[in-house]
Protein backbone atom coordinates (compact mmCIF):
# COMPACT_ATOMS: atom_id res chain seq x y z
CA UNK A 1 0.00 0.00 0.00
CA UNK A 2 1.49 3.39 -1.00
CA UNK A 3 2.36 5.93 1.63
CA UNK A 4 1.75 9.58 0.69
CA UNK A 5 3.12 12.56 2.57
CA UNK A 6 2.57 16.22 1.71
CA UNK A 7 5.66 18.30 2.44
CA UNK A 8 5.31 22.03 2.74
CA UNK A 9 7.25 24.98 4.08
CA UNK A 10 4.34 27.30 3.21
CA UNK A 11 0.84 26.65 1.97
CA UNK A 12 1.87 27.79 -1.54
CA UNK A 13 4.99 25.62 -1.75
CA UNK A 14 3.46 22.14 -1.65
CA UNK A 15 5.31 19.03 -2.80
CA UNK A 16 3.72 15.62 -2.88
CA UNK A 17 5.95 12.69 -1.94
CA UNK A 18 4.72 9.16 -2.64
CA UNK A 19 6.62 6.06 -1.60
CA UNK A 20 5.37 2.89 -3.25
CA UNK A 21 6.70 -0.56 -3.98
CA UNK A 22 8.05 0.93 -7.22
CA UNK A 23 10.16 3.58 -5.52
CA UNK A 24 9.96 7.27 -4.69
CA UNK A 25 7.87 9.75 -6.68
CA UNK A 26 7.96 13.52 -6.31
CA UNK A 27 5.39 15.74 -7.99
CA UNK A 28 3.85 19.17 -7.79
CA UNK A 29 1.33 21.09 -9.90
CA UNK A 30 3.01 24.44 -9.23
CA UNK A 31 6.69 25.40 -9.38
CA UNK A 32 8.65 26.01 -6.18
CA UNK A 33 8.76 29.59 -4.92
CA UNK A 34 12.04 31.57 -5.14
CA UNK A 35 13.86 29.10 -7.42
CA UNK A 36 17.62 28.99 -7.78
CA UNK A 37 19.44 28.12 -11.01
CA UNK A 38 19.40 24.36 -11.58
CA UNK A 39 16.45 23.64 -9.25
CA UNK A 40 14.35 20.71 -10.49
CA UNK A 41 10.57 20.54 -10.60
CA UNK A 42 8.67 17.39 -11.59
CA UNK A 43 5.40 18.90 -12.81
CA UNK A 44 2.47 16.63 -12.04
CA UNK A 45 0.02 18.06 -14.60
CA UNK A 46 2.19 17.54 -17.72
CA UNK A 47 4.41 14.74 -16.45
CA UNK A 48 7.46 16.73 -17.57
CA UNK A 49 10.60 17.37 -15.58
CA UNK A 50 11.59 21.06 -15.52
CA UNK A 51 14.69 22.87 -14.33
CA UNK A 52 15.03 26.52 -13.44
CA UNK A 53 17.24 28.27 -16.00
CA UNK A 54 18.60 31.25 -14.07
CA UNK A 55 20.10 32.79 -17.23
CA UNK A 56 16.70 32.91 -18.93
CA UNK A 57 14.76 33.35 -15.63
CA UNK A 58 12.20 30.63 -16.38
CA UNK A 59 11.32 27.00 -15.89
CA UNK A 60 12.28 24.91 -18.95
CA UNK A 61 11.87 21.21 -19.67
CA UNK A 62 14.84 18.94 -19.18
CA UNK A 63 14.16 17.52 -22.66
CA UNK A 64 15.24 19.53 -25.68
CA UNK A 65 13.50 19.13 -29.05
CA UNK A 66 15.31 19.77 -32.35
CA UNK A 67 13.15 21.08 -35.22
CA UNK A 68 15.06 20.32 -38.43
CA UNK A 69 14.95 22.45 -41.58
CA UNK A 70 16.81 22.43 -44.86
CA UNK A 71 16.80 22.30 -48.62
CA UNK A 72 18.87 20.31 -51.12
CA UNK A 73 20.45 22.40 -53.86
CA UNK A 74 20.39 26.17 -54.01
CA UNK A 75 18.12 28.31 -51.82
CA UNK A 76 17.83 31.81 -53.20
CA UNK A 77 17.39 34.88 -51.03
CA UNK A 78 13.82 35.09 -49.71
CA UNK A 79 13.13 31.35 -50.02
CA UNK A 80 11.78 29.40 -47.04
CA UNK A 81 13.32 26.12 -45.93
CA UNK A 82 11.50 22.79 -45.82
CA UNK A 83 10.62 20.89 -42.66
CA UNK A 84 12.18 17.50 -41.95
CA UNK A 85 8.96 15.90 -43.16
CA UNK A 86 9.37 17.64 -46.51
CA UNK A 87 6.56 20.16 -46.04
CA UNK A 88 7.01 23.02 -48.50
CA UNK A 89 6.69 26.44 -46.89
CA UNK A 90 6.21 29.45 -49.15
CA UNK A 91 5.26 32.14 -46.62
CA UNK A 92 6.28 33.16 -43.10
CA UNK A 93 2.74 32.30 -41.91
CA UNK A 94 3.41 28.60 -42.49
CA UNK A 95 5.72 26.37 -40.48
CA UNK A 96 6.03 23.87 -37.66
CA UNK A 97 3.18 24.16 -35.13
CA UNK A 98 4.22 24.23 -31.47
CA UNK A 99 2.15 21.69 -29.50
CA UNK A 100 2.88 23.51 -26.23
CA UNK A 101 4.45 26.71 -24.89
CA UNK A 102 8.16 26.64 -25.64
CA UNK A 103 11.34 28.68 -25.62
CA UNK A 104 13.76 28.61 -28.54
CA UNK A 105 17.15 28.16 -26.87
CA UNK A 106 19.46 27.39 -29.79
CA UNK A 107 20.03 27.34 -33.54
CA UNK A 108 22.61 25.46 -35.62
CA UNK A 109 23.22 25.27 -39.36
CA UNK A 110 25.58 24.11 -42.09
CA UNK A 111 25.79 24.57 -45.85
CA UNK A 112 28.10 23.64 -48.70
CA UNK A 113 29.10 27.12 -49.93
CA UNK A 114 30.90 30.06 -48.35
CA UNK A 115 28.87 33.01 -49.63
CA UNK A 116 27.74 35.50 -46.98
CA UNK A 117 24.10 35.07 -46.04
CA UNK A 118 21.69 35.17 -43.08
CA UNK A 119 18.83 33.12 -41.71
CA UNK A 120 15.57 34.70 -40.55
CA UNK A 121 13.48 32.94 -37.92
CA UNK A 122 9.73 33.67 -37.90
CA UNK A 123 6.97 33.11 -35.34
CA UNK A 124 3.51 33.35 -36.96
CA UNK A 125 4.85 35.53 -39.79
CA UNK A 126 6.58 37.91 -37.35
CA UNK A 127 10.36 38.13 -37.42
CA UNK A 128 11.87 36.74 -34.23
CA UNK A 129 15.55 36.85 -35.11
CA UNK A 130 18.01 37.39 -37.95
CA UNK A 131 21.15 35.27 -37.71
CA UNK A 132 24.05 36.62 -39.77
CA UNK A 133 26.37 33.80 -40.80
CA UNK A 134 28.99 35.67 -42.79
CA UNK A 135 30.88 33.31 -45.07
CA UNK A 136 31.12 30.48 -42.51
CA UNK A 137 30.00 27.04 -43.67
CA UNK A 138 28.52 26.13 -40.28
CA UNK A 139 27.72 27.60 -36.90
CA UNK A 140 25.53 27.48 -33.83
CA UNK A 141 24.30 29.42 -30.84
CA UNK A 142 22.83 28.12 -27.59
CA UNK A 143 22.09 31.47 -25.97
CA UNK A 144 18.69 32.24 -27.51
CA UNK A 145 15.70 33.11 -25.31
CA UNK A 146 12.72 33.41 -27.66
CA UNK A 147 9.29 32.44 -26.33
CA UNK A 148 6.74 30.71 -28.56
CA UNK A 149 3.20 29.92 -27.49
CA UNK A 150 1.16 26.80 -28.11
CA UNK A 151 -0.20 26.60 -31.70
CA UNK A 152 2.20 29.25 -33.03
CA UNK A 153 4.24 28.39 -36.12
CA UNK A 154 8.02 28.49 -36.56
CA UNK A 155 9.55 29.03 -40.01
CA UNK A 156 13.11 29.64 -41.27
CA UNK A 157 14.01 31.66 -44.38
CA UNK A 158 17.18 32.44 -46.32
CA UNK A 159 17.42 36.17 -45.73
CA UNK A 160 20.22 36.56 -48.26
CA UNK A 161 21.85 38.40 -49.83
CA UNK A 162 23.45 35.26 -51.29
CA UNK A 163 22.14 31.93 -52.48
CA UNK A 164 22.77 29.16 -49.94
CA UNK A 165 23.69 25.66 -51.14
CA UNK A 166 22.49 22.49 -49.40
CA UNK A 167 21.52 24.15 -46.13
CA UNK A 168 20.47 22.08 -43.15
CA UNK A 169 19.82 23.24 -39.64
CA UNK A 170 18.11 22.76 -36.32
CA UNK A 171 16.01 25.05 -34.15
CA UNK A 172 16.30 23.85 -30.52
CA UNK A 173 13.32 24.30 -28.21
CA UNK A 174 12.54 23.43 -24.61
CA UNK A 175 9.01 23.32 -23.27
CA UNK A 176 8.20 26.23 -20.99
CA UNK A 177 6.18 26.00 -17.79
Amino acid sequence: MPTTTNLSSTSEDLLRLSITGNGLRLQSATPPLSPQGGDLWPQSTSGRAFFYDATRSKWLSSEMIALPFGRTGNTTSGTFYLSAGGAVYTTAAQGEVMPDNATIVGFSWSRSNILASSFRLFRNATTLLDIATGAAMSGSTNTLNLDVSQNERITVQNLGPSTVANAIGLVFVRWRA
